[in-house]
């Protein structure tokens, strides 16, 4: 068996055991089933995969494709098993630690079934099928959050109150503005009306109760015994050094020294970008003082949106001008679109600023990029830019459409998720905007530095609270004075710091080595270094691991010095 049949064997397993994943991505196979959270289903998925992991110890990749996949695929499982707990993993499974308001099982019901379209007929009956089951899922849920009281792994309380704010804000949503009602059904179907009435029945009779049982057994059973925020930090916990570093492993494919990742975030925030912060200062507001150049950003109302859609016209804008000048700088460019699109008004008090989905595989959706105009009054103009760059234009969408166009790259690696690449490259791609003069204004690169910053800041919040001890208002402390961010953005980013421990490192890390890899092969083939061959060759294998990114630069370089020396010939 070669290495990309083992592959898609993988693939084919991984929608098996994550159906709802399946069907955001455009593959209708298990519509009528919701994910098993149960601890023998979780038992069953180590096994697997620790079979998959032999199988593919017992193959020798042969040419650079089947080593790009061998590489991905021990990687890929890697994170599977960390993530399930024991084997090569420390500390529990991550559905038992999974209680809060970033990744819950609740929010699969409550924000993910937005995203999700039916095309077929059979496809969307199948959807009733599935959401009939969430009673049996949210036990689960609750049972597995049981396990975590079990094994003295208490979540943090304010974490669990957010989550009884999404759930209370839910149940007391009218029912016409259930996620289960706005899901994209068949075109000039005559069963629309009918499916809509079994998905009212469905949200009616079976989530919205077990959606309340959810909640009350979490404010019953888990609350008391939840983590104050003096000890938020998985350090405060037996074995959280461990937990911790296997979840900074998932997220950046990396072996981190906390120590060593909290010196790297200080060292740039105080040096380099304090330099660039005190630069557009004096010019823009005649002053290098960090502290006052962060009060004007904070609260200038001229550098604030005035409503939703200038920040949608804006976004549209910037992605206009992006996408004219992409052909300089890429060689490949997808033929998916990406649409620019507001937050829904039932998602929108519990959704991120910004966000973007990434195409349909069945060509039903494209690139989504959403922006949340709910208080469009309290967001910054100066952010909007660089935020589209990142999430869509040359960010995001180019990076995840074009790996779901790729022809011969395996299906999990134009899929899974690999954060540090996916992430590093969002906050590298706000940078190349600058380089390929995307930013309409020189007000735009306080967004663009805004940004970093908070990114940077994130590598020394996220080994504070988690390997350091730090309490949560020191967290809190140290974003307020080294970064631009509102306060009310500050602590809302501090407990997702608390809800996902590691994933926040992702991004700085991610966008530092793609830069190093770029500087590397600028200096080491000088004329012979094109912009649009590196671009090519970071997006042109789907979802990697850092090392493998590593790895294909390598063999770009010698390719690309090859090429030159024969030119010289």
């Amino acid at each position: 068996m070669s290495i990309h049949t083992l592959a898609e064997q993988y693939w084919t397993y991984l929608l098996s055991i994550a159906p709802s994943w399946a069907t955001l991505l455009g593959i209708h196979d298990h519509d009528a089933e919701l994910e098993d959270l149960s601890r023998d289903a979780e038992d069953d998925q180590r096994a697997r995969l620790a079979r998959f992991v032999d199988d593919v110890e017992q193959r020798e990749p042969e040419g650079h494709s089947e080593r790009v996949t061998h590489s991905m695929l021990r990687a890929e499982l890697d994170g599977r098993l960390r993530a399930l707990g024991g084997a090569i993993g420390h500390g529990p499974s991550h559905v038992v630690m999974s209680c809060n308001q970033m990744g819950g099982p609740h929010l699969l019901l409550l924000q993910a079934t937005a995203s999700m379209t039916f095309p077929e007929p059979a496809h969307a009956t199948a959807a009733v099928q599935r959401f009939g089951q969430a009673d049996r899922y949210l036990a689960q849920a609750v049972d597995r959050f049981r396990e975590g009281l079990e094994l003295a792994l208490p979540p943090v309380t304010r974490n669990l109150r957010h989550v009884l704010g999404q759930v209370d804000g839910y149940l007391a949503s009218p029912l016409d503005t259930d996620p289960l009602l706005t899901m994209a059904g068949p075109a000039n179907w005559d069963g629309t009306q009918a499916w809509r009435d079994d998905l009212r029945a469905v949200a009616s009779n079976v989530i919205r109760p077990a959606m309340q049982r959810y909640r009350d057994a979490i404010e019953a059973e888990l609350v008391p015994h939840g983590r104050d925020d003096e000890r938020a930090g998985l350090c405060w916990l037996d074995g959280g050094d461990a937990i911790y570093r296997d979840k900074a492993r998932i997220s950046t494919s990396t072996d981190i020294d906390p120590d060593d990742v909290h010196a790297v975030g200080r060292d740039y925030i105080d040096g380099p970008l304090a330099a660039e912060f005190s630069a557009l200062g004096e010019r823009l507001f005649a002053t290098t003082d960090m502290t006052e150049i962060f009060m004007r950003m904070r609260n200038d109302d001229d550098l604030r949106y005035q409503s939703g859609e200038q920040m949608i016209t804006d976004a549209e804008e910037a992605l206009t001008r992006a996408r004219a000048e992409t052909t300089d700088w890429f060689g490949r460019l997808p033929v998916a679109d990406c649409e620019v699109k507001p937050v829904p008004e039932f998602l929108a008090s519990s959704a991120p600023p910004a966000y973007y989905i990434q195409p349909a595989t069945d060509g039903s959706r494209g690139g989504t990029y959403f922006l949340n105009t709910r208080h469009a009054s309290a967001m910054f103009r100066f952010e909007g830019q660089a935020t589209a760059f990142h999430e869509a234009i040359p960010g995001h969408h180019l990076q995840l459409a074009i790996a779901s166009e790729l022809d011969g790259v395996p299906a999990f690696q134009q899929h899974s998720l690999q954060t540090a690449y996916a992430e590093g490259w969002g906050l590298y791609a706000e940078r190349l905007a600058n380089e390929m003069g995307l930013y309409s204004q020189e007000r735009d690169l306080l967004g663009m530095l805004a940004l970093d910053a908070f990114r940077a800041a994130r590598l020394v919040v996220d080994t504070g609270l988690h390997a350091k001890g730090w309490s949560r208002e020191r967290a809190v402390e140290y974003m307020r004075d080294h970064t631009p961010l509102p306060f009310e953005t500050i602590d809302a980013e501090v407990d997702r710091y608390i809800a996902i421990p590691g994933q926040a490192l992702a991004y700085k890390l991610g966008q530092l080595e793609i830069r190093r890899l770029r500087e590397h092969a600028e200096t080491t083939l000088g004329d012979a270094f094109d912009i649009a061959g590196f671009h090519d060759t970071v997006l042109g294998s789907g979802m990697v691991t850092l090392g493998v990114l590593g790895d294909l630069v390598d063999d770009w370089m010698s390719a690309q010095a090859d090429r030159s020396d024969t030119a010289d010939v």
